[in-house]
């Protein structure tokens, strides 16, 4: 990370997953003033819900919004919510599948 990197707003999109959740952190601990966690789920899962609290308290404004980046209506509701783009955008979205690579399929 550069030192002049530009943290007012990080978006992570994936953001409650385990490589999102971890960035969060980072980006934290590095100094972000604001950082949104976009994923279809949001802050359903408690573990997010510790993470954004744990975050606060630790001075970022966080919130961990449902966008489902497949659909762009979604997107275009979560991006309504800033009133600036984001400073930087992490994109941690991905659809894990647990096989060796020449084990995995189309279907």
């Amino acid at each position: 990370m550069s030192a002049d990197q530009d943290l007012r707003h990080v978006v992570i999109t994936g953001g409650t997953g385990a490589i999102g959740q971890t960035l969060a952190t980072h980006y934290a601990a590095a100094g972000a003033e604001r950082i949104t966690l976009l994923s279809r789920s949001g802050a359903t899962d408690p573990a997010v819900a510790d993470l954004v609290g744990a975050l606060r308290r630790g001075g970022t404004d966080v919130e961990a919004l449902a966008a489902d980046l497949t659909d762009p209506e979604s997107v275009a509701a979560a991006v309504c919510e800033w009133a600036d783009g984001p400073s930087l955008l992490i994109h941690t979205a991905l659809t894990y599948v647990g096989s060796p690579a020449d084990e995995i399929t189309a279907d």
